[in-house]
């Protein structure tokens, strides 16, 4: 190729995106904004993700709450700290901003851990996040963020107390409260959603404190009734949103940051809420748009999409637990049935999954939300006579079901891995306290419902 042909080629423009590609809908939204803007998306089913400066270091403002709140779980897990143990409110732990604490609560006030982590999930309550920081340490966040490869999501202060608590005054400076990067926010999610660092019984608690953000002016604020799982952060120049978007054909991890932003007002309509709220909205509508009907693998349609998995036999399943078989030992030397004698009447009640069929491409449907359904069947109670002749009564508290991991890469049938986790209660009380037991044995089957 002679130099003038060359030269000629290299003037020639590069095509453009076609209009049905994540970056035709989701660039001229980010280049219109006046500000700094981060973006990263990612169909966690297809893979097909969109990022755009998506390694650009940015001030997470309440963002970085999302962190703290699985840190809070993993320690609960880790039995470092206790859900369950009592805070204390104090005038001087009150700080300002968003929340409820500081101008509802009076001095002295007492709730669980478990309530403070709740009101700064859900209400991104300051003082809330601060007496939860109190317990679980801000250091052991970025420790965390850190060995989950999460370098740069980190938390500098407690909120509003960046001068007398903060471990990096440089980052402190320059990001205030935390920052982060739209990479690192989606890939955070991702393992929340989909990896085994987190146990299923935790995360679901804490994807249900996020499907309650109160704050409607963001991702939520175009967006149809569809279960979106997420956490935003708002001050005067900056506006942040992060979540999971929970689809027919699968879950969308999506991170929106925003800095330096012209419009600093603190109105509904800023330019970085509506800014948040295209991009959520774009994304919907292009996955929700390319979504593929499902197809022949039973020819399924509407009403006969879902199916059953299962039944599996309560008792079954509690032999698959050694924390449960310890559990059900324990009831015989307190007076009650044997082992033997629960395991097959708890053989009445039956478990079985609701789930939707594949579709032509492989991929996974679930029934609603991010898990699939739990079908309870028969006796939930069981009735026996101790050595006294007294009535001692086991039942089932809660079953849930858990997706926990499944193989989207082959053809059908394609192999999932659930949890069933539930409780069985032995009453009366056995040493001064009703014993609870919590069981999550993984059950794994193919599409058409066979055990594996």
């Amino acid at each position: 190729m002679n130099t003038a042909v060359a030269a000629l080629v290299c003037l020639l423009p590069t095509a453009p995106p076609t209009a049905d590609t994540l970056e035709a809908r989701l660039a001229p939204l980010a280049e219109a904004h006046k500000g700094k803007v981060a973006i990263a998306v990612k169909h966690l089913v297809s893979g097909e993700s969109f990022f755009y400066n998506a390694d650009e270091v940015m001030p997470a403002a309440s963002l970085i709450k999302l962190p703290i709140l699985i840190e809070a779980y993993l320690q609960a897990i880790e039995r470092k700290v206790k859900l369950t143990d009592s805070v204390t409110l104090r005038d001087a732990d009150k700080v300002p901003g968003s929340g409820i604490l500081a101008g509802n609560f009076s001095d002295g006030a007492t709730f669980p851990l478990r309530d403070a982590v709740g009101l700064m999930a859900v209400f991104s309550d300051n003082t809330a996040t601060n007496l939860v920081l109190d317990r679980i340490g801000i250091k052991t966040v970025n420790k965390r963020m850190k060995a989950w490869g999460l370098k740069e999501t980190r938390l500098n202060a407690k909120v509003f107390r960046g001068d007398s608590t903060s471990v990096d005054p440089v980052r402190t400076k320059k990001y205030g409260l935390g920052s982060t990067t739209a990479r690192e926010m989606v890939t955070l999610l991702e393992t929340l959603q989909v990896s085994d660092r987190v146990r299923p019984a935790a995360k679901q608690a804490i994807l249900g404190l996020l499907l309650r953000c109160d704050d409607k002016e963001k991702f939520t604020r175009f967006l149809p009734d569809v279960d979106i799982a997420h956490k935003t952060g708002s001050l005067r120049d900056v506006r942040t949103d992060a979540g999971i978007i929970s689809l027919d054909d699968g879950a969308v991890v999506l991170c929106v940051l925003t800095a330096d932003n012209a419009d600093r007002s603190w109105r509904a309509d800023n330019a970085g809420n509506l800014l948040c709220a295209g991009v959520a909205k774009a994304v919907y509508e292009h996955f929700t748009h390319s979504s593929k009907p499902v197809g022949k693998a039973g020819e399924s349609k509407s009403k006969d999409e879902l199916f059953l998995v299962g039944p599996f036999l309560l008792g079954d399943l509690c032999n698959k637990s050694e924390r449960l078989m310890k559990f059900l030992d324990g009831i015989p030397k307190a007076g009650g049935p044997s082992t033997a004698e629960i395991t097959k009447a708890l053989n009445a009640c039956k478990v079985s999954i609701l789930d939707k069929r594949v579709n032509q491409s492989g991929k996974w449907r679930f029934a609603e939300g991010p898990y699939p359904r739990l079908v309870v069947e028969g006796q939930l109670s069981l009735r026996f006579k101790d050595k006294k002749g007294e009535e001692i009564r086991i039942h089932l508290e809660k079953a849930e079901v858990f997706h926990h991991s499944t193989d989207y890469t082959v053809s059908p049938p394609i192999r999932g891995r659930l949890e069933i986790n539930f409780s069985l209660v032995f009453n009366p009380p056995v040493d001064g306290g009703i014993i609870y037991s919590d069981v999550t044995p993984a059950i794994t089957y193919d599409i058409n419902g066979k055990l594996r």
